[in-house]
């Protein structure tokens, strides 16, 4: 059952990715499995159903691989991060027709299961984040963890735009360097000022009413 299930999931993802998903029918994925319309709804209880298991399988993917990464006991913490953010860039290119279709018509559905799942996976991407600052640069970046933390991502998500959106060719291991040569320009200033701008408390209360 699981693999008929990431059969769908995988089709579905092409589809989405070629067509869109408001213009995909259930009807189309399961032709493209070769399976009948109703198999595929032993699977999937509506296409809203086929989007989040699209996501949770992209996105655990990702996980999956970035976790990997992390218990490689030959790499510092600086070369975990960077091949984290290396890894996620070339998998953003390799999913760029997918991404651009997400990004482009809105595609998911406002509906509350999936509206929680697209905050843990923010609230996952900052928590990340903060613990990579801490294991590259230790515990006196401690009050600054939460804004490096935030800019990354949004640094992140920029230059994601310009690949997906405006079909930029980068070169994703000069990126990486880059990015991680900004964070570390980024970190020595905010220890020299000692200014900080976000809280601890700040991320609790974002994790609490999301």
């Amino acid at each position: 059952m699981i693999d008929k299930k990431t059969t769908i999931i995988e089709n579905a993802i092409k589809l989405f990715a070629a067509k869109g998903y408001h213009s995909t029918s259930i009807q189309e994925i399961a032709d493209a499995c070769g399976i009948a319309k109703g198999t595929l709804y032993n699977y999937f209880e509506s296409k809203d159903d086929v989007m989040l298991s699209v996501l949770k399988y992209y996105s655990g993917m990702i996980m999956a691989e970035v976790e990997k990464i992390a218990n490689d006991p030959s790499l510092t913490p600086k070369e975990v991060f960077w091949r984290q953010i290396h890894y996620q860039l070339d998998e953003c290119v390799k999913h760029r027709d997918f991404i651009e279709m997400h990004i482009r018509e809105y595609a998911v559905p406002v509906n509350e299961e999936i509206n929680d799942f697209l905050f843990s996976i923010r609230s996952y991407r900052i928590q990340w984040l903060s613990n990579c600052f801490r294991a590259v640069y230790g515990k006196e970046i401690e009050p600054f963890v939460l804004d490096l933390a935030t800019m990354m991502n949004g640094i992140l998500r920029e230059y994601l735009e310009y690949i997906i959106l405006d079909k930029k060719q980068f070169d994703t291991i000069k990126l990486t360097k880059y990015i991680i040569n900004r964070m570390d320009n980024l970190v020595k200033a905010l220890r020299n000022s000692g200014e900080y701008f976000l809280e601890h408390s700040d991320l609790v209360d974002f994790l609490k009413n999301g």
